[in-house]
């Protein structure tokens, strides 16, 4: 996978700062309570990635319908910042396939759902990606946000209250 994605790094920034509050209520609404950003993650993939295969023959890697394995209760946005058309590429979860001509398409889903992205025939697609978790009371969204590429899910539930 790492031949064919860049990740760019991500550190808490006032820029980032103002584009997760805008989205704050769209997610609040979406999931019906209060909730923590886990993490955000920002990357680029080449067109033309082939499947990749593990020694047991099984499909593995993000171009695979998958689930994202994390605990109950997190959520994912998925933002591509250019069209999700066939050079591109699309993303899929569980039998819907989204297209969109417009740069700027946005799909949140349960981690729980199938989903996979598709790539691109011929363009490079950049992709934002955050992860949410729900909580039981108002917590500052944006405490824990910086990530890695490897983030995926605090280790403790707890850690989100503190």
């Amino acid at each position: 996978m790492n031949s064919s994605t860049t990740w760019f790094e991500i550190k808490k920034n006032d820029t980032y700062d103002v584009f997760l509050k805008k989205l704050e209520p769209i997610f609040k609404d979406y999931l019906q309570s209060p909730f923590t950003i886990v993490n955000l993650s920002a990357w680029m993939t080449n067109p033309k990635i082939p499947l990749i295969y593990g020694s047991d023959g099984e499909q593995r890697g993000p171009y695979r319908l998958h689930r994202d394995g994390y605990p109950p209760g997190h959520f994912k946005c998925m933002v591509y910042l250019k069209p999700l058309i066939e050079t591109y590429g699309k993303v899929q979860v569980e039998e819907k396939k989204f297209e969109s001509k417009k740069p700027g398409f946005a799909v949140l889903f349960n981690t729980e759902m199938l989903h996979h992205g598709i790539p691109g025939t011929s363009e490079i697609r950049y992709s934002i990606e955050i992860t949410l978790m729900r909580t039981l009371i108002e917590v500052d969204i944006l405490k824990h946000y910086p990530s890695t590429p490897d983030s995926k899910y605090f280790y403790q539930a707890f850690q989100a209250y503190f």
